[in-house]
């Protein structure tokens, strides 16, 4: 080998690593590597959804990380809901419904898309759940709240909570009045996909008006007259007043044909009097099918508005476009093993 021609060599080597370092951009942390490809899955889905919805009806806003501006936040007119039921003293005590009850239930849910049901859960427990999330969450910093959670809307949140007590227990995610209930809507083979809460503070603003997730076929015909493929149950912890806000609901949009022109122009020009708004005390609980039209109030008391939820659906469906940068069920250490063995199959997809 010739000693200067493999010196000459060394030295290219030496001046091509030099220049290819100058010309790298600065390394990333991992945290902004994952806030980076996060921001990009963001994007891309705003414009799949866009592309995909606006073959028939325009810009929608779908998914509970709503892009665009909060709705207007003028305090609409109320209406109470259609589709309601309350838990007679005899089913509370043996916390189950009457078969008459369910059937009535049923009817009303797949007819309305949206049910409230009062008097479902003992508010004694209630109020256990609402202690232990004020003090995990409600009473947390803003800036620590914006760090760690999902912002989906002006001052407010979605936390996915960890299983673990007072939330790890069958009395909420296996609750002898509303799973059988739920069991009958979507199969008795249904999961859990989803456990969380919504968090809102005072000032909160109305959020933009929504579907849950995207039409699962393009022909709204089709997506009109296929059954609930999931469905939300929402838990307040505090009792639900109009300062306070609740859900606006559209009910019978699920089975729409124009459910789509409808979402579109509700974005353009809000119309909430059109909409059905629960106001339940703690102990109720109103379920919403994933197709129906709906939107978060602005909260206009001097306290938060904190809700949990739980989503059930077949087994075959799994909700990707909500739950890009954080679980949708999150267990804490040892508590997957703490499930009954008769409700693990309700965890089946975690």
């Amino acid at each position: 080998m010739n000693p200067k021609l493999d010196s000459n060599t060394n030295q290219i080597r030496k001046k091509e690593s030099a220049s290819l370092e100058r010309r790298q951009p600065p390394s990333l942390s991992t945290r902004s590597l994952r806030q980076t490809a996060v921001e990009s899955q963001n994007i891309l889905r705003k414009h799949l959804l866009h592309a995909y919805l606006t073959m028939n009806s325009g810009d929608c806003r779908i998914g509970h990380n709503r892009m665009g501006s909060p709705s207007t936040n003028r305090r609409p007119n109320l209406i109470t809901m259609n589709s309601t039921i309350d838990v007679s003293t005899p089913e509370q005590h043996e916390q189950r419904l009457r078969e008459n009850t369910s059937e009535q239930a049923k009817n009303l849910f797949l007819e309305h898309g949206a049910l409230w049901l009062k008097n479902a859960i003992p508010p004694s427990f209630v109020d256990e759940l609402a202690s232990a999330y004020r003090q995990k969450y409600t009473d947390q910093p803003l800036k620590k709240l914006k760090k760690k959670h999902a912002v989906v809307g002006d001052q407010r949140f979605m936390i996915s909570i960890k299983l673990k007590p007072p939330f790890n227990d069958p009395r909420l995610y296996a609750n002898t009045i509303l799973l059988p209930l739920v069991q009958s809507l979507l199969g008795h083979q249904c999961v859990i996909s989803s456990f969380g809460s919504v968090l809102s503070y005072p000032g909160a603003k109305h959020q933009p008006i929504h579907f849950d997730h995207p039409p699962l076929f393009e022909s709204p015909e089709a997506c009109g007259k296929t059954p609930p493929y999931a469905l939300t149950v929402v838990i307040p912890l505090v009792d639900i007043r109009q300062e306070t806000g609740s859900t606006a609901i559209w009910e019978g949009s699920h089975r729409r044909v124009t459910a789509r022109q409808e979402l579109q122009a509700l974005s353009e020009n809000p119309q909430w009097p059109q909409a059905s708004i629960p106001l339940p005390n703690r102990g109720d609980v109103y379920l919403m099918d994933y197709r129906v039209i709906h939107g978060g109030m602005a909260n206009e008391a001097d306290y938060a508005r904190p809700i949990l939820y739980l989503v059930y659906s077949r087994p075959w469906f799994q909700d990707t476009f909500n739950f890009i940068d954080q679980k949708p069920v999150r267990f804490a250490s040892g508590e997957r093993k703490k499930i009954p063995k008769e409700f693990r199959h309700l965890f089946a997809n975690h």
